[in-house]
Order: C-alpha cells, then structure tokens, then sequence
C-alpha cells in the first residue's frame, strides 16, 4: 500500500530519512508568512533568545503526594456530613494519609456549598478550620476527651461568621431541606410560590434551635436559591407562550402541554402571605394557609365545574377537598401537625 508516496511494509517504516533544512532555506517559510498578518504575528519573524545564564534543571523535583492536585474519589463525599468527624478524628491519630484528608475537606466543603447554594459557583471553605479542628482532636486524644458534636470548639468560618461543627452540621441540614423544598428548574406552579415564600421565614423556626446567624445564613442561601428558580422559570414562560394556549387556562395558566402560573397577583398575594409569616405564632402560619386556600378557590371552582361536564357527581366536593390538599401540602412541608 503507498500512502502520499510512503511505502509500508508490515507498519515498518521503510523511507530512508532525509536531511531536515534550515526553516529559511526551506519553501515552507512562504506559507508560515501569511497575506494579513501583521509583522509581529509572522512566524517567520519571531526571534528566540537563550539566556547562557539561565540556570538548566536536567530534572524535576518529585512532589509529595500530598502537594498534588487532589483528585475527588466518591468516597469523599458522605452521605451524613456527621461522619467527617470520624473522618478528621482518624487523620488526628495517624490513621489516613493528608492526601485522604485533603479529598474528605473538599467532600464536606461541597456538602455545605450545595446545602447553600445549587450553582457551581457557590464554595465553602473548611480548610482552615480542619485543621485546627484536628489539633483540638488531638489534644482531646492525649487528655482522655471524647471528640463529639456537642464538645468541639473548634469555629469554621461562612459567610463571614464562625459557626462550631455542630452549628454547621445543622446549617447543612436546614440548608438542604429548604433547598429540596423549593425544588428544581420545573415551571412554577402555585405552590412553588408557596413553598418559596415559606422557605424565607423556615429557618427562624423556635424548635430548630438555631442562632441568629445561623438563620441569617440560611436566610440568604433562600433568597439565591429563589432568584435561581425565577430566572429560570422565565425560560419555561417563553416555552409556554410559544405553545397553542389551553383556553380552560385562561387568567391562571399559560400554556397548552406545558402549565406555567401566570395570575401575577396571585403570586404576589401568596408570596406577601407566606414571606410575612410569624414562624413563632401559630395563628400567624394558620392564616397564611387560609390565604392560600382563598387566593386560589375561584380556580377550583372552574376546575370543578370542567370536571362536573365529564364527571357527573365527582365535582361536588372537590372545590372543599383542594383546598383541605393545600393545607396537608403546605404543613407538611412546614414540618407542624396543626
């Protein structure tokens, strides 16, 4: 076989090899010029200079495995953020490499950034307070002192405010309940407003025996988490308005496959009902959710009587059994058995 005049002989390269020129003494110089570069982009006038006092290294140093670039294992990322301190407690008695140590930081890092926050962008770093939480370990070890949530002093450093391990750990797990609870990038739906409005005042919650800032953290982490699910539902409103309208939708819904909520004072009234809750009096939770039941009874009324036209007799309590529905969904995501 002859490829570009190359003969091949059982993959052995056979062509004797010949003399490599000069690149200025080669045609190949022309076409390294170009037609519009200009003459400090050119190729063929970059000059190279050799400094013969630079010192040559003829080889690199080795790097210690823990300065390398650490690679994420899935073992580094735990299911319960509790069990890093077992993790850390093992690097204080000898018993993981840093290298491990450093991946099983970057794992609990994560964990609090996604409780936080769902973009890539967001990065808690625990890094220093690891550290120092290991010497505490240590010292903990050597006295004879259990190394629980409940005694480690050791502070970790978010948003500006220092937090013990154990107020993170109940950061990490308010912060990834409320951000379950207002869900992901689905075309918003009533309750979506709902469930964002109550995610604002969730953390301040008495029997979550969380401090101030810890609420303020989570408090913030909501708001991005809710200006995220906005933007996006702005994308899901220009897929519904291209679509042939359903027109039963009218004044509630745009759309035809896809359903986007659109009545804007609904969603204003039901945002101002559970934004404004009180989440230390009761009374003031119970009347949100009667706000929201009011808000969206005259759309219950017109699905009941769609559904009476098909249905002859199953419309009847539905307007009173949406509304009992609101009230279990919302409670249930409030965490109360009223």
């Amino acid at each position: 076989m002859v490829v570009s005049n190359v003969a091949y002989t059982k993959n052995e390269w056979v062509k004797e090899a010949e003399t490599i020129k000069p690149l200025q003494e080669s045609n190949v110089t022309k076409l390294l010029q170009g037609k519009c570069l200009p003459e400090e982009k050119r190729m063929d006038s970059i000059a190279l200079h050799l400094d013969e006092n630079t010192p040559h290294i003829l080889t690199a140093p080795k790097p210690k495995k823990e300065d390398c670039v650490i690679v994420l294992k899935n073992e580094y990322f735990l299911s319960d953020f509790d069990q890093y301190i077992n993790i850390f407690e093992q690097y204080a008695k000898g018993e993981i490499s840093t290298y491990d140590f450093h991946g099983y930081i970057a794992g609990a890092g994560r964990a609090v950034s996604w409780a936080l926050d769902r973009s890539l962008t967001y990065c808690v770093s625990l890094f220093r307070g690891a550290y120092n939480l290991v010497d505490e370990m240590k010292e903990n070890l050597k006295n004879g002192v259990a190394n629980t949530l409940e005694n480690l002093k050791t502070k970790f450093r978010i948003e500006g405010k220092e937090f013990t391990y154990k107020e993170v750990s109940a950061i990490h797990k308010t912060g990834n309940y409320l951000q379950e609870v207002i869900g992901g990038n689905n075309p918003c739906g009533y309750d979506d407003y709902m469930k964002m409005g109550m995610a604002r005042v969730y953390a301040y919650k008495p029997e979550l025996g969380l401090t101030k800032d810890q609420a303020d953290i989570l408090s913030n982490a909501v708001e991005r988490r809710i200006e995220q699910k906005l933007e996006k539902n702005k994308e899901w409103i220009e897929i519904a308005l291209s679509e042939e309208q359903n027109s039963r939708w009218k004044g509630y819904y745009i759309g035809g496959s896809l359903a986007v909520a659109s009545n804007t004072q609904i969603i204003s009234e039901i945002m101002k009902a559970f934004s404004e809750m009180n989440p230390t009096d009761n009374r003031s939770v119970e009347k949100a959710v009667n706000r929201f039941q009011e808000l969206l009874k005259p759309w219950n009324e017109r699905c009941a009587e769609y559904i009476a036209t098909q249905l002859p007799g199953y419309a009847r309590g539905y307007v009173q059994e949406k509304a009992k529905d609101l009230g279990k969904l919302f409670y249930s995501y409030w965490n109360w058995n009223p």
